[in-house]
């Protein structure tokens, strides 16, 4: 079903890529991304026994320019994210951005390349002006089993650099679905629940090593 929604969209995305305002192509590529994404999870819990718990309307105020951070322990965790938060750009592997089935719409959306931490600051500059929300895992990878967590610098740099506060989340699963040493193939036993816990906002520090070992220890200590 993402496959086919990929496809239907693929080429509405490459022709507006190409004839829209850069502004205006980002905004209806992530207007799209996120309707056809929050299809897919309705359509995931009508037929595919997946319980979504994800409360992500509560509390918190996702408008405005912000760096949204969580564990990374399957491949839907960045669908779930771009089908309920408006307006997110997605730091992407630089493959993704040129598959075929994926690159156009990611473009067109504006999605950054996931460079070094310093070629990301100039790639997400852009996002920030347009008061977008910057999601990335800064595990780097899918999470690894169930063990200790490490996380890179770049959220602690864009921060600083970009003056933004980090907002953190925390992704359970309550079975392993779709992780970094598991088959595509690999079939979960249904029902399936998924759980979004909206954590804490770090503001930013010039510090980037300090702060990305605070949050390194407040994510291992609710994952743990």
């Amino acid at each position: 079903m993402l496959a086919v929604l990929c496809a239907i969209w693929l080429p509405f995305a490459f022709v507006f890529h190409t004839v829209l305002p850069k502004r205006a192509g980002h905004l209806l590529g992530r207007l799209v991304i996120r309707m056809g994404l929050a299809f897919y999870l309705s359509f995931l819990t009508a037929f595919c026994g997946c319980r979504f718990k994800l409360n992500l309307e509560s509390g918190i105020d996702l408008k405005g320019a912000s760096i949204l951070i969580a564990n990374h322990p399957s491949l839907l965790d960045a669908v779930i994210f771009l089908a309920r938060v408006p307006n997110t750009i997605c730091v992407m592997k630089a493959s993704l951005l040129e598959n075929p089935l994926l690159g156009a719409a990611a473009r067109l959306a504006g999605f950054v390349r996931n460079a070094d931490p310093f070629s990301l600051l100039a790639y997400a500059k852009e996002a920030v002006g347009e008061e977008a929300n910057l999601l990335l895992f800064p595990e780097g990878t899918r999470t690894s089993g169930h063990g200790h967590i490490s996380l890179n610098q770049s959220p602690a740099l864009l921060a600083s650099r970009l003056n933004l506060p980090i907002r953190t989340f925390v992704l359970r699963y309550d079975q392993p679905f779709l992780g970094k040493h598991r088959k595509l193939s690999a079939l979960p036993s249904l029902p399936m629940t998924i759980s979004l816990m909206v954590g804490e906002v770090f503001m930013p520090s010039t510090d980037y090593g300090a702060m990305t070992k605070e949050l390194e220890s407040y994510f291992n200590s609710h994952l743990s």
